[in-house]
């Protein structure tokens, strides 16, 4: 599980900012967003690097 949304929050941006800085569809963002899809490492990565906060405080690990 991911934090997305909570640190689009934080940091003040929304999904239509994230998708334009990463170049994906904005579908994609909420499919992350909600948990339905989690992004892949180099995009976690590229989320982090974009909100400036570190990956690990993005990623919930299970259990």
């Amino acid at each position: 599980m991911n934090r997305i949304e909570e640190f689009l929050s934080i940091t003040r941006k929304d999904k239509e900012w994230l998708a334009r800085s990463l170049h994906v569809e904005l579908e994609l963002i909420e499919k992350w967003c909600s948990n339905k899809k989690q992004p892949s490492i180099n995009q976690l990565f590229e989320i982090s690097y974009a909100l400036e906060v570190n990956a690990g405080d993005i990623w919930v690990g299970r259990g």
